[in-house]
């Protein structure tokens, strides 16, 4: 498989049609493609929020995306009721975690995968297990009854080796574009796409937003598109056999007929500030309005409430023990009581926002 040149900003542009520029990002190494007006000027990455992206050429095939998964309706209203959804729960929040703020820093982005076509042929064997019910008896004895039995239905599986010939095509598999970590932290945070509703590439359709640059090419990413195309031939030869399973199944294929283009899936990247001032990431599927990220409890704000509450505990405490020497005992347990109470619950705020955050993490 060819290895998958450079291009340059002007190569780009002819072949998405579209002003893009390729960037990279200094800080954490992720790569993109930004429009002409992308958070000028100085843009965030998307990936790490950093304001080091740089131009650089990019490692890219000579043809555009196949299909895009749109951006669907997500009005302001509904991501504002989805973050207020998302927030609820969240006692003490950083000053800067507010929706309207959540809002204000939208930025659309689109996450590539790979759509691969291709032929399998060659020679399958297998030990196909197919599905049939034993009837059977059970004895059971009941005090009124005595001893009765019970009809058994049991579904139990006969295997059989079967060998095969496949000469099949494949179109348009999904395979990862993005190492695997990187892949696992997107798709945790985005959640699942509905892929079937991809559409045809047009530049109108990434207008005002940035591309992530495939970091696993196709010559990386061959095992992981060699491994789809067994799983899909698998299956074709367990429906072809008629059975329900299949154990110890081998392929000797020859793979033919390859073709990779792109799919881009849509996702909103914003953030909020902790109390150090850190940016902290939130993503939404775009598709489905799914929100991933961490929610933070502010530690400080927690802090704060620990020292009013500890405060009027210790004030309770010194009134108490004034109305006592003043011969008002009854008032005096009462004031002492409250402060007692006050100084139980004292340690509640950081705790919870301790435990929050640990959860959260």
């Amino acid at each position: 498989m060819k290895a998958t040149p450079l291009v340059q900003d002007a190569d780009i542009r002819a072949v998405w049609q579209a002003d893009l520029h390729a960037v990279g990002c200094l800080t954490c190494g992720v790569a993109f493609l930004t429009p002409d007006q992308w958070e000028a000027p100085r843009p965030l990455c998307p990936a790490c929020l950093a304001e080091t992206l740089e131009p650089q050429p990019a490692r890219l095939r000579s043809e555009p995306p196949e299909k895009v998964v749109p951006f669907t309706s997500l009005t302001s209203a509904y991501l504002s009721s989805a973050f207020g959804a998302w927030l609820r729960g969240v006692w003490l929040r950083p000053s800067d975690l507010r929706v309207e703020r959540l809002l204000s820093r939208l930025m659309r982005v689109y996450v590539p995968m790979w759509l691969v076509d291709g032929q399998v042929v060659g020679a399958w064997q297998a030990h196909m297990g197919f599905d049939y019910q034993v009837e059977s008896s059970q004895e059971r004895f009941n005090e009124n009854k005595g001893w009765t039995a019970q009809r058994l239905i049991e579904t139990q599986v006969r295997w059989e080796p079967r060998v095969g010939w496949l000469e099949r095509s494949y179109h348009n598999l999904a395979v990862p574009a993005l190492e695997k970590r990187e892949e696992a932290t997107l798709m945790a945070r985005l959640g699942p796409f509905e892929l079937e509703q991809a559409s045809a590439y047009s530049s109108a359709a990434i207008a005002n937003a940035a591309v992530y640059v495939p970091s696993l090419l196709p010559e990386q990413a061959w095992p992981l598109a060699r491994a789809t195309l067994d799983h899909s031939a698998t299956a074709d030869c367990q429906r072809a056999a008629g059975a329900q399973h299949n154990d110890e199944f081998s392929l000797d294929v020859d793979y033919g007929n390859l073709n990779w283009t792109q799919l881009l899936l849509p996702c909103y990247v914003t953030y909020y500030k902790d109390d150090a001032g850190r940016l902290v990431p939130v993503w939404v599927n775009g598709q489905s309005g799914h929100i991933g990220g961490k929610r933070r409890a502010s530690l400080r704000k927690a802090w704060f409430a620990t020292g009013v509450l500890g405060a009027a505990a210790v004030f309770n405490f010194l009134v108490g023990v004034l109305l006592a020497l003043l011969g008002a005992e009854a008032v005096a347990s009462l004031a002492m009581m409250l402060g007692f109470i006050l100084a139980l619950v004292a340690a509640l705020p950081v705790l919870w926002a301790w435990q929050f955050n640990q959860r959260e993490a």
